[in-house]
This record gives structure tokens, sequence and C-alpha cells, in this order.
């Protein structure tokens, strides 16, 4: 495999990881109970963008993994306001 095909999977591989590692530490906020709804959102909207800025092409999949997981956290643990 050429030297730039790898640099350039090594980077992707590393930011899909700070983007799951992102997620992961929402979810663990979200899991607390000590947030509300709005909070929560807030939570998935800062991840969002998050992931825009690492891989603004795969933003369908954050969608559909990541955004889906963390709103049926906030509907299980979200504080009621």
């Amino acid at each position: 495999m050429p030297d730039g095909l790898e640099k350039e999977m090594a980077k992707a591989r590393g930011e899909m990881r700070r983007l799951q590692v992102a997620v992961d530490l929402a979810c663990a906020a979200i899991r607390s109970g000590t947030y509300t709804r709005a909070e929560c959102e807030e939570f998935i909207e800062a991840a969002r963008e998050w992931a825009k800025k690492l891989c603004p092409d795969r933003l369908d999949l954050f969608e559909m993994i990541y955004a889906r997981r963390m709103r049926r956290l906030i509907e299980e643990y979200a504080r009621k306001q």
C-alpha cells in the first residue's frame, strides 16, 4: 500500500476514533440523569458539529448510528424539566 494512502487511512481511523470518544462521553453524561432534555439535545448538536468537522462526507452515518443512540438515551435518562 502506498505511503500516502496508508497515512490517509490512519488519519481517517483517528478521526473516527475521536468522534466515537466524544459520543461515548456525551452518552455517559446523558446516562447520568443530571441533564434536562434540552441540555442533552445540545450534546447531540455538539457531537454533530464535531462529526461535520472530522468527516463531513459521513454525516449520514452519524445520524443513523450516533444521533439515534443518543436520542434513545435521552428518552430513558433525561431529567424532566
